[in-house]
């Protein structure tokens, strides 16, 4: 019992192994001094009844294959009683999926209503005790909408942990081996969604020289980015770097500037997902035959 557990510890620290073999029956509790329990003891602690709480689990999957995964990431997913993925999460990941799996059905215009649904179906299971991961291509926290999930989550009783994953903008600047913030050349990194909520424009800064800019989500609108790019002060001529896909076996990097990105991207056929890096570390490296990578077909386009 925790009575008898005490009065042992109690022996153990008061009396040394001489006094134990000379110890009469009678005289033990002239020696011991028994502790009250303490009174967090008494009580359940914080900890277990935040352990009784639901739990839900809030993962980044990154930018691209299994390989990217965190451990702590894969544990999860591949331990979870359910699993609702975004849709940009790759195949490879799915499958290793042991459990449930829904892929969600994010279509434009329906986005919202989407991720109430995913919500509920993420706040009914963990209220059941169901061990449940909600996938998220990337890192939650960067245009993720961790802190919606999150929000909604606590609101109604639902503990929330948030794993991180690798974000697309530093896969791609990995794959097209960029330094972001390159000593001597940018000295600030701005990652950018180009399409607001509701796919209204983003404000885009002025230029500075030494500045990179992440444009995130506007392969499909690049032309009207470019064109406003060059408004707020960005030179025709500034290195960009499309890298589509990053992290996966289709990744491919093309070389351009912020005058010929828009028929780079026509011309080689870029599809979503690919992040657009803007700015003077986007420059190809000479040698290039050794520093750039340009993977399945997609060539390089140095700047003109």
């Amino acid at each position: 019992s925790a009575a008898r557990m005490r009065t042992v510890s109690a022996v153990a620290r008061n009396l040394d192994w001489p006094s134990l073999t000379t110890l009469e029956p009678d005289s033990a509790e002239a020696w011991i001094e028994i502790p009250p329990r303490p009174p967090e003891m008494r009580t359940p602690s914080l900890q277990r009844e935040q352990r009784r709480r639901p739990r839900a689990h809030l993962v980044g999957a990154g930018p691209g294959g299994a390989e990217f995964l965190t451990e702590r990431a894969r544990t999860l997913v591949t331990t979870a009683d359910l699993v609702l993925a975004d849709r940009l999460v790759p195949p490879d990941v799915l499958a290793l999926v042991a459990g449930e799996l829904v892929v969600a059905d994010k279509v434009p215009g329906g986005a919202d209503v989407a991720q109430r649904s995913l919500e509920d179906r993420t706040l009914e299971a963990a209220q059941r005790g169901r061990r449940v991961v909600r996938l998220k291509a990337g890192d939650p926290g960067l245009f993720g909408r961790a802190g919606e999930e999150t929000r909604a989550l606590e609101d109604r009783g639902v503990d929330v942990e948030v794993v991180p994953g690798i974000s697309s903008p530093f896969a791609a600047a990995a794959a097209a081996v960029i330094s972001l913030t390159e000593r001597g050349v940018a000295a600030e990194l701005l990652v950018l969604s180009v399409q607001g909520r509701g796919g209204t424009a983003t404000e885009l800064p002025r230029y500075r020289a030494t500045r990179t800019l992440a444009l995130l989500m506007g392969v499909g609108t690049m032309e009207r980015t470019a064109a406003r790019l060059r408004e707020t002060g960005h030179p025709a001529d500034l290195p960009v770097a499309v890298v589509a896909s990053a992290g996966r076996r289709e990744e491919g990097v093309v070389r351009t500037t912020l005058a010929g990105v828009v028929d780079a991207i026509g011309e080689r056929g870029v599809r979503a997902p690919a992040v657009v890096l803007v700015g003077r570390v986007a420059a190809p490296r000479t040698p290039t035959s050794t520093r750039r990578r340009i993977l399945h077909g997609l060539e390089a386009t140095p700047p003109r």
